[in-house]
């Protein structure tokens, strides 16, 4: 039991923190690229006018995990040639619980010009967004095995995964002045794909008796999927352009500029919704099982 809580475990935390092209927190370092107005609707690129097509002009990837490092992870070698797994030093090690993300992003199409003073822009991406909790119980389990948990439960309800794939439209304004930049984005918002679950108790405890392993659990996953039958094509195109599940968001951004050496900038990104209502499902469930 012990060696395949180990597999599950190592299965769910192998992921690397990864980089392609940018993210949209390095896209604000690239200050003479359009891709900077993704992290500060008020970063002012170097050039008067652009035009991106699609997927060339951007594809963006970030993911890694939280809650411990590489150290926390790892005993130094005694020799020079191999890292031991530390699970115990890992468990100790870790406070609250960690979580899994990947963030990532293809760009459609921007348009970008600059009109006196100010600049507007036009833009169409795609976005998509995963994560999942790692619950600290479970590196106690594969640290000290489920002996651990005979007088309380191992709460594992905190792994709960998210995901949305969503398509934003929108238009922008930004304005320069000696001392500040401003700027505004505004989107519409269209949902293709949303997986979000609510785990209410997901526990592992054992019996006294035989030592028997007790998993009980309860909770609900919403999704909201395409329906895609047999690979049909207009079925395809109605999920990449149906604009089925509608919603709206706003990014705003601030640039002091103090002198030519310090400026300050503050971002709000992101802020709406959207609204899913196309072949939505809400499924419950409800276990409770022993396994010796």
């Amino acid at each position: 039991m012990k060696k395949l809580l180990l597999i599950i475990a190592l299965y769910f935390c192998c992921f690397v923190s990864i980089n392609a092209q940018f993210s949209d927190v390095s896209g604000y370092l690239m200050k003479n690229t359009f891709q900077s107005t993704h992290s500060n609707p008020a970063a002012i690129p170097y050039y008067k006018f652009s035009l991106g097509l699609p997927i060339i002009s951007g594809v963006r990837m970030s993911a890694g995990l939280s809650g411990f490092t590489g150290s926390e992870i790892f005993n130094a070698p005694a020799t020079n040639d191999a890292y031991v797994i530390d699970m115990k030093k890992l468990s100790s090690n870790i406070n609250g619980d960690p979580y899994v993300y990947l963030n990532g992003g293809i760009e459609l199409l921007h348009a970008h010009i600059k009109v006196k003073n100010s600049f507007v822009m036009l833009f169409v991406k795609d976005n998509l967004n995963f994560s999942y909790g790692l619950p600290k119980d479970l590196f106690v389990l594969l640290s000290d095995g489920n002996a651990a948990f005979q007088n309380k439960k191992a709460d594992l309800s905190s792994f709960s995964p998210q995901m949305n794939y969503y398509r934003e439209i929108g238009i922008g304004y930004q304005h320069m002045r000696k001392k500040f930049d401003f700027g505004i984005r505004l989107k519409y918002l269209s949902g293709i794909f949303d997986l979000s679950s609510n785990i209410k108790s997901a526990n592992i405890s054992t019996s006294q008796q035989n030592y028997a392993l007790l998993i009980d659990a309860n909770g609900e996953i919403n999704t909201s999927v395409p329906q895609i039958s047999n690979g049909s094509v207009s079925q395809l195109v109605d999920a990449a352009i149906g604009f089925k599940n509608h919603g709206a968001g706003i990014d705003l951004g601030f640039t002091y500029k103090l002198n030519d050496k310090f400026h300050f900038n503050v971002a709000v990104n992101n802020l709406g919704f959207i609204s899913y209502t196309n072949n939505t499902n809400k499924t419950t469930f409800s276990a409770n099982a022993g396994y010796n």
